[in-house]
C-alpha cells in the first residue's frame, strides 16, 4: 500500500465493511468489488472455500476479482506537445479473510453491509444491512434509516466520495 493510503485507513475514524462468500454469484462479486474499491470499503470473507486452508486459491480468485473489477484506463500526457498515451490505473479494494468480523457483527448472510466506528462492536458504533443489493443502495439505506446520526452523516459522505452524489 501507498504511504498516503496507510496513512489514510489509520486515521479513518469509521470502517465499511462488504461481507462476501465465494458462493455467491461471481459478477456479485466484481460488482460489489468494484463499489467497494470506490467507497474504501474492505471486502471480507468469512474463510477459504471448502473449508480447506487453500490460501493460494484465495489470492487467485482476488488477483481475478482485482482484475475484472478494477482494471480502469485512462489518458495521461506524455509532455510531448500534447498527445496522450493510454496508461492502466488500478484502484482495488481490500481484502480480508476474517471470521472474527463474523462474529464480532453477527455476519449470518451475504452480502452484508457494515459501517463501524473504528473498533467498535457495541450497538451504539456500528450498523448493519443485509440483501442482494448494490453498496450503493446499501449507504442510502444507512443514509436514511441508521438510528445512529453519526452514521447516517459518514454514510452520505461514502456515498458523495464513491459516486459523486449520483443516483
Amino acid at each position: 500500500a501507498h504511504p498516503q493510503e496507510l496513512e489514510r485507513a489509520i486515521r479513518q475514524p469509521w470502517t465499511l465493511y462488504v461481507f462476501v462468500s465465494t458462493g455467491m454469484p461471481h459478477q456479485s462479486l466484481v460488482d460489489l468489488a468494484r463499489d467497494a474499491a470506490r467507497a474504501h470499503a474492505a471486502m471480507v470473507f468469512r474463510g477459504f472455500p471448502g473449508g480447506a486452508f487453500d490460501l493460494q486459491g484465495e489470492q487467485r480468485l482476488v488477483a481475478q476479482l482485482n482484475q475484472e473489477c478494477c482494471r480502469a484506463q485512462r489518458t495521461a500526457p506524455t509532455g510531448t506537445g500534447g498527445s496522450e498515451r493510454l496508461t492502466s490505473e488500478s484502484v482495488v479494494p481490500a481484502w480480508s479473510i476474517d471470521p472474527v468480523l463474523y462474529h464480532r457483527f453477527d455476519v449470518t448472510v451475504v452480502p452484508t453491509f457494515v459501517i463501524a466506528a473504528t473498533g467498535g462492536a457495541d450497538e451504539q458504533s456500528f450498523s448493519k444491512v443485509s440483501g442482494d443489493m448494490a453498496l450503493a443502495s446499501a449507504l442510502k439505506y444507512f443514509a436514511q434509516r441508521s438510528a445512529i446520526p453519526s452514521i447516517r452523516q459518514q454514510a452520505v459522505s461514502l456515498y458523495q466520495l464513491a459516486y459523486g452524489g449520483r443516483q
